[in-house]
């Protein structure tokens, strides 16, 4: 990550899929697929809604290093 980013966080939920939030960028990430699709702003993707609060352990990180395909 370059220098001044900030960690990403999970910030929301919604069964297998989890949003990542570094800075004002979101990314998706399916478990099931193992997919994690390209950054876009956090608010367009929080616009399609059924989002929850993501409550568990934050493995933002370690999601963040997987390349995309």
């Amino acid at each position: 990550m370059p220098d001044g980013e900030v960690d990403p966080q999970i910030i929301a939920d919604r069964g297998d899929a989890l949003l990542l939030y570094p800075n004002d960028q979101g990314r998706v990430y399916i478990k099931a697929g193992n997919v994690l699709y390209p950054a876009m702003h956090y608010e367009a993707i929080l616009k399609f809604g059924y989002w929850e609060e993501y409550r568990g352990e934050n493995n933002a990180m370690m999601i963040d290093r997987y390349e995309e395909k």
